[in-house]
């Protein structure tokens, strides 16, 4: 499909205009707007996409004396009839269009489907009409001193509005299925009427029409940075398309849905009497899920909780739900459904699986035996692993959609969880300390447990007798452990990217991404991931220790060597969840220090701002 995209550019030119009427149809495309920067003599220029089926978006440039009139008009594309709420809908092709911020522009746009994007901050704008079918409109609003009429509509998507400090607006809004959330100048004046204190005394007023079928509608108040003080506010407040970078719009749903699917497993495991992952077995099994060790009784609760009573519980958060007691209630219970999805339905299973994969890569190419028995392992435990990866989601989506929960319903920014601007523990310098201190903290256990293998793989019998040695070398336990070791230490090194410039913009060494910016997601996701699987490894290492230590005096060990045992054997594994925590820690902090501002409400704009001219001045 990508191949059959044009790119045609827009240069019109401005003549003696001072006024302008513009009408952007789009098609299905994303449109961006903003201003222009360079100073040309132009009336607007940008890039316009189209498909290759579609011909040349149509062009029409009519001037009298200083009035102009462009339109500018796209063809349409094959897109769903239907869009479901919580999916921020993305055009298929991409419109931008750089306004000259000397011309007093009407402005009229339109979109069948894609996102609106209008930094209109500098920009002359005498009013603006802007409408797309189910995507997502992002406006920023100029600081003007004359009166303005705005009106902005979608389908589906989401409404943001961001208005200078000072502007006197009246708003006019309504949402189908979404929320409102206004900035508390804003005093609700009618059903659907919000109002602004000074608003009447004003002599420039800006009316406002905000709706969405199914999206939020979004109004903030932000300082005008990018016109006072040269920063780039666009930046700030650009906003991106939907997806998976929208995830707080849809994670509540999935969360939702994920329980509802958990519930009719549960009622296929209680009808058939097979599958039930927590068997009387499992309370024996040392190393197995801790909720297995409580016995089949405590399981069942907890497989039944996390259905139908989880699902109700997160409907009732998607409503908006915030009693005194029931918003305590909510986020109390989701953050426990989270913790025993995470921690307690899993074991070393997953761990030992993702940590032996490029040993038994390695295996299966060269047709060393550990290759066929890797397989051999996945397909024995195929059924567990895949419980364990299932409760796994459904921890994040319950951890992240209580976090939704507790912004929207605390007065936050749903999208970043600012409620100010203020630099407090979270601020990019403050993480930054604290993050690092937590990576230092992180990387003491996959060194210490890479040590002790190569100590092994070398002959040392450090921790062990010489006739366990032996055995171990007659086995080739040490080069498995050898790879675990090397695995260990790549992530040791792959973790000081989340303190390194390495770990914000690729190297020059990786071919074909060089010089780009890392996503924060990529580095977040995966962290986040590694983190859970060590503290939950760990869980089960310590939860099984009174045991182990039971059968080295049982097979004879003295004391000394039951230490030994301990300290050089087992102290590396034991310090897995401290490894996890630190991990989660220093991820945390990459991710406060990388965020930015928020493209939704344009918070910590000031904060960047700051720290680049503290840069600039050094």
């Amino acid at each position: 499909m990508t191949k059959n995209v044009q790119t045609n550019n827009l240069s019109e030119p401005l003549g003696s205009a001072t006024t302008a009427k513009v009408d952007i149809h789009t098609g299905d495309g994303n449109l961006t707007i903003d201003r222009l920067t360079g100073g040309e003599q132009v009336l607007a220029s940008g890039t316009l996409q189209y498909f290759e089926s579609q011909g040349l978006p149509t062009r029409t440039l009519v001037s009298s004396n200083d009035q102009a009139t462009l339109m500018l008009k796209g063809g349409g594309s094959r897109r769903p009839w239907f869009r479901f709420p919580w999916a921020a809908c993305n055009g298929a092709t991409e419109w931008q269009i750089h306004l000259n911020p000397t011309v007093s522009f009407d402005l009229t746009v339109h979109s069948g489907g894609g996102n609106l994007k209008l930094d209109l901050a500098g920009a002359g704008l005498t009013s603006l009409s802007a409408d797309t079918g189910g995507g997502n409109i992002d406006i920023l609003l100029p600081d003007t001193d004359s009166s303005m009429k705005v009106v902005a509509r979608t389908g589906a998507g989401n409404v943001t509005i961001m208005l200078p400090d000072g502007i006197k607006a009246r708003l006019y809004t309504s949402s189908g299925f979404g929320k409102i959330i206004m900035p508390s100048q804003f005093k609700k004046t009618g059903d659907k009427t919000y109002q602004c204190d000074g608003y009447e005394e004003s002599a420039c007023k800006v009316e406002i029409e905000a709706t969405s079928g199914a999206g939020n509608v979004i109004v903030n108040t932000i300082g005008m940075m990018s016109e006072r003080q040269g920063s780039g506010m666009t930046r700030a407040v650009s906003a991106r398309g939907g997806g998976v970078r929208d995830w707080q719009r849809w994670v509540p749903y999935a969360a939702v849905a994920w329980s509802l699917i958990y519930a009719a497993l549960g009622v296929y495991w209680a009808v058939s009497g097979r599958g039930f992952p927590y068997t009387p077995k499992t309370v024996s099994d040392i190393m197995g899920p801790l909720l297995g060790r409580f016995g089949p009784g405590v399981a069942w609760i907890v497989v039944m909780m996390a259905g139908i009573p989880a699902a109700a519980m997160g409907a009732a958060m998607l409503r908006g739900v915030r009693g005194r007691m029931l918003r305590p209630l909510f986020i109390t219970a989701g953050a426990l459904l989270a913790g025993v999805l995470l921690l307690f339905m899993a074991d070393l299973t997953l761990l030992e699986t993702l940590g032996y994969v490029p040993y038994a890569i390695v295996g299966l190419l060269t047709g060393a035996k550990i290759g066929q028995i890797y397989l051999e392992t996945l397909a024995q435990y195929q059924w567990i692993i895949a419980h364990q990866l299932l409760c796994l989601i459904g921890g994040f989506l319950w951890l992240a959609a209580t976090v939704c929960y507790a912004r929207l319903s605390g007065n936050a920014c749903l999208y970043c969880g600012r409620r100010n601007s203020s630099a407090g523990w979270n601020s990019p310098d403050n993480a930054a300390r604290w993050s690092r201190i937590a990576l230092y903290v992180a990387m003491v256990a996959p060194v210490f447990y890479a040590l002790t293998r190569y100590a092994w793989a070398l002959g040392f019998p450090l921790g062990m007798s010489e006739e366990y040695l032996r055995q171990g070398q007659e086995r080739g336990m040490w080069t498995a452990g050898l790879f675990l070791a090397n695995f260990g230490l790549v992530g040791a090194v792959l973790m000081l990217g989340l303190v390194q410039r390495w770990g914000e913009v690729f190297p020059r060494w990786m071919i074909g991404l060089a010089g780009r910016r890392v996503p924060i997601a990529l580095a977040v996701v995966l962290a986040s991931l590694v983190s859970v699987l060590l503290i939950v490894g760990g869980i089960a290492i310590w939860s099984g220790l009174a045991q182990m230590v039971a059968n080295l005096a049982a097979g004879g060990a003295e004391d000394i060597e039951i230490i030994g045992a301990i300290i050089f054997q087992l102290g590396p594994t034991l310090l897995f969840p401290v490894w996890g925590v630190a991990l989660a820690v220093a991820t945390l902090g990459y991710y406060y220090r990388r965020r930015g501002p928020c493209r939704m409400c344009g918070r910590g704009a000031l904060s960047q701002l700051t720290q680049q001219r503290a840069k600039s001045v050094v």
